[in-house]
C-alpha cells in the first residue's frame, strides 16, 4: 500500500521533472533514454536480485534496494532545473478535474491516454498469464516462467534501443503510435496460438517491444502538448488511468483465462488491442494525420 502511494506521486513527478531537465525540444528523446534505464532495470534487476537472495537472503536484497536510492536522493539535490510554476490554486480535487476537463477538450490527448491504456491493460495483463501458460500449455516449472518474464523484459529493451529510434523519425505521431498498438495485438493474437516454449518465448518478446516505445512517447507527447503548468497533473491523471486499469486487465484476463484458458484470454487481449488500434488509424483522422513538429 505504501509503495503504491509513493508510486502514485513519484510517476507524474518524475515526468514533469524531466521535461523540466530537458526542456520540450528534446523531450521524446529524454523519455526514450529514461525507458531505457527502466527496461534495463527490470531485465537485470531480478537476476541481480535472484543472486543476492541465493548468496544471503531476501532481506539483504530488499535493503540494498533501498540503499540503492540513497544515489537518487543525492542527485536530485544537486540537479538544477528550470521550472515554471503558477501559484497554487484549489485543492487536490479540483486540480484533479481541471486536468480532466482539460482532456475532455483536447482529443488528441484523450487518443494518447487510449494508447498508453491498451499497452497497460492488454500486455501487462497477458504477461501475468505466463505462470499458467508455462504450467499448463507447456508443461513447465519456474525457470520457465522466468524465461518467459526474462523474454518480455528484452523485448522492451530491444524496443527502447532499436525501435524507438526509428519511431522518432516518423512526423506523423498518431499514426506511429496507432501502428506500434497493432503490431503488439497481432503477436498477442500469434502467441496464443503457440503451444512450444521456444515460439512462446519469442511471441512475448515481439509483442513486448512496443511497451517502452508507446508508453514513452505519450508521457512525452503529452508534455509537448500541455501548458507548462499542467503538464504534472495531466501526468498525474496518465498514471492514475494506467495503474488504476491495470487490476481491472487482470480482472478481465483472469476470468477469461478460467473459462476459456490462458491462451484464449491472450488471444482475445489481442483482439481487442487490434481493434482499438485499427479504431485509431481508421476512424480517428485528425489523430492519424497529426505530424509533430520538431
Amino acid at each position: 500500500l505504501l509503495l503504491g502511494i509513493a508510486v502514485a506521486f513519484t510517476m507524474p513527478t518524475q515526468g514533469a521533472f524531466i521535461g523540466d531537465l530537458s526542456g520540450m525540444g528534446e523531450i521524446r528523446k529524454t523519455m526514450m533514454l529514461y525507458a531505457m534505464m527502466i527496461e534495463t532495470g527490470r531485465f537485470l534487476g531480478p537476476a541481480i536480485a535472484g543472486v543476492v537472495v541465493a548468496q544471503f537472503n531476501l532481506a539483504t536484497a530488499f535493503i540494498l534496494n533501498g540503499l540503492s536510492f540513497l544515489a537518487v536522493i543525492v542527485s536530485l539535490f544537486i540537479v538544477r532545473a528550470e521550472q515554471i510554476r503558477r501559484p497554487p490554486s484549489g485543492n487536490l480535487l479540483q486540480n484533479f478535474g481541471e486536468a480532466v476537463r482539460y482532456i475532455r477538450t483536447q482529443p488528441r490527448i484523450a487518443d494518447l491516454l487510449a494508447c498508453s491504456l491498451s499497452v497497460t491493460v492488454f500486455i501487462f495483463s497477458s504477461l501475468q498469464l505466463s505462470a499458467p501458460i508455462a504450467d499448463i500449455v507447456l508443461n513447465g516449472g519456474p525457470e520457465l516462467v522466468g524465461s518467459l518474464l526474462a523474454a518480455s523484459g528484452a523485448g522492451a529493451l530491444f524496443g527502447v534501443f532499436v525501435v524507438a529510434p526509428q519511431i522518432q523519425r516518423i512526423d506523423r505521431a498518431g499514426m506511429a503510435l496507432s501502428a506500434t498498438l497493432l503490431w503488439s495485438g497481432v503477436w498477442l493474437m500469434l502467441t496464443s496460438l503457440f503451444t512450444s516454449a521456444p515460439l512462446v518465448i519469442a511471441g512475448i518478446f515481439a509483442y513486448s517491444i512496443m511497451i517502452p516505445v508507446v508508453l514513452a512517447s505519450v508521457s512525452a507527447l503529452i508534455q509537448m502538448l500541455a501548458p507548462a503548468d499542467m503538464r504534472a497533473r495531466l501526468l498525474s491523471v496518465s498514471a492514475m488511468l494506467s495503474t488504476g486499469m491495470q487490476p481491472l486487465g487482470a480482472l478481465m484476463v483472469g476470468w477469461t483465462g478460467n473459462a476459456l484458458g490462458p491462451m484464449a484470454a491472450i488471444r482475445v487481449n489481442g483482439l481487442l488491442m487490434a481493434v482499438i488500434a485499427l479504431s485509431l488509424l481508421l476512424l480517428h483522422r485528425q489523430f492519424r494525420n497529426w505530424v509533430v513538429v520538431r
